[in-house]
């Protein structure tokens, strides 16, 4: 496990971001860098052995959503307010007031 997490390559440039800043005699950042590497170690560690909840079906999946058809299409229905000559007579590109 600790091998997994130290061979990540964002790790890995943690890594030598902190020799290379020890090599230049920045103690601080090195210190810094090392322990963060040490702190993501430590919890994707904890996060591989905690144990996951189990998993529970979707109560919903298998019905449509209210409002549609349940074939894949919205229902629709045209406001009250709206004639037949409304409907039928706009096509594609007619300005329809609002």
């Amino acid at each position: 496990m600790l091998k997994e997490q130290l061979l990540d390559p964002m790790v890995l440039i943690l890594i030598g971001a902190a020799l290379f800043s020890a090599l230049l005699q920045e103690w601080t950042e090195a210190i810094v860098i090392g322990t963060i590497v040490v702190v993501n170690a430590v919890i994707g560690i904890v996060q591989e052995k905690k144990p996951s909840p189990p998993w529970k079906p979707c109560e919903t999946c298998g019905r449509p959503p209210p409002g549609s058809s349940g074939r894949g299409r919205r229902a629709f229905s045209p406001p009250v307010s709206w004639s037949r000559a409304t409907l039928s007579s706009s096509g594609t590109g007619d300005m329809v007031p609002r």
